[in-house]
């Protein structure tokens, strides 16, 4: 039977870990011993009956991150061509980039204001039978930093449940719903989004089957969403009303987490319509992270258009050597820059 590099990938991550040690390759040892390790086919090769194309990702603490940054390039190359012996195992399959990136870090606990206490809680306005969704929701929300609130799960049995239902409206200014038959059916739903209007909530109605927002909230547009596979996309327009500056960082950080070319492409279509609203500190982040990607720089809709347009805008906030980069890769790829 043929290997599979991916199937054996950790036992050869382990392999070329310890071989960097043998080796005295300090700053690879370092980074392989402390990483998280995933590898993805990201091409394929039709030359010699056909070759899978893989990427290896290697996300690190950010301290670590930090102190090895200026070489990254180096040891990303080095590491790659510790794989290259192993792979005479794995016909028709090769690695053709090893990507090191820093691994995202929790907001730390802070003394806040009451306004800033309610930026990061949101209330999840659904009915029991649409409870999947809502926790598929929530765990959304959670991954970028806004504790949601599902009535019908986060309240303790021996709580009066209505009161706890009022403080958590109270305590929310993100209200979102979802929509569905079976919302129109509960008197508590339609309550909770009357509620949620009269109290100037931003208010994201997400629908699973068509639904419109009904009565008070009957003014929004809502969002239809797959049920089964919601994602951070359908909630960021209205996210954007609710606090433009932070959405604004999480979408910079989806692009410059995406790990496939296709991913990169709908990742940075999320940015395009702001682009006139960032900071001159969250454009030089967001020109940092493409540079940092290939997944993000090799995309060729990207590359193509998408990056261009951040060059002709912010270009000038990032090194010669980096521009210079980004615009190599643009015009590869028949951008105009």
């Amino acid at each position: 039977m043929m290997k599979k590099l991916i199937e054996d990938f950790q036992k050869i991550a382990t392999t070329i870990t310890e071989l960097t040690k043998i080796s005295d390759l300090t700053a690879e040892h370092d980074i392989l011993s402390n990483a998280e390790r995933h590898i993805e086919i990201t091409g394929y090769d039709n030359w010699d009956g056909g070759s899978d194309i893989h990427t290896v990702y290697l996300q690190i603490p950010i301290e670590l991150y930090s102190k090895y940054e200026s070489n990254l390039d180096k040891i990303e190359k080095t590491i790659n061509s510790k794989f290259q012996p192993i792979l005479r195992n794995y016909p028709n399959e090769y690695i053709n980039d090893v990507v090191i990136t820093p691994r995202l870090v929790q907001a730390k606990a802070s003394v806040q204001t009451e306004y800033t206490q309610q930026e990061k809680h949101a209330f999840i306005s659904y009915q029991t039978a649409d409870k999947h969704v809502a926790g598929k929701i929530k765990q959304l929300l959670e991954g970028i930093g806004i504790e949601g609130f599902l009535a019908h799960e986060d309240i303790d049995v021996s709580l009066e449940w209505q009161d706890e239902i009022l403080k958590n409206m109270a305590k929310s200014s993100l209200f979102i719903c979802l929509l569905s038959s079976n919302y129109l059916n509960s008197f508590w739903c339609i309550q909770e989004s009357g509620m949620a209007r009269f109290k100037n909530s931003t208010v994201i109605p997400l629908t699973l089957d068509g639904t419109v927002p009904p009565g008070f909230i009957s003014k929004y547009q809502a969002v239809r969403i797959d049920p089964e596979r919601p994602r951070i996309h359908d909630l960021i327009p209205g996210l954007m009303k609710y606090n433009k500056f932070d959405v604004l960082e999480i979408i910079i950080e989806v692009i410059g987490s995406s790990r496939s070319f296709r991913g990169a492409e709908s990742n940075f279509e999320l940015i395009l319509p702001y682009l006139n609203d960032l900071t001159e500190k969250q454009a030089k982040s967001l020109l940092e992270k493409i540079r940092q990607n290939n997944q993000v720089h090799h995309a060729s809709l990207c590359a193509n258009e998408y990056i261009p347009k951040v060059l002709k805008k912010y270009g000038n906030l990032i090194s010669e050597d980096d521009l210079e980069f980004l615009k190599d890769r643009c015009k590869e790829y028949n951008g105009d820059v």
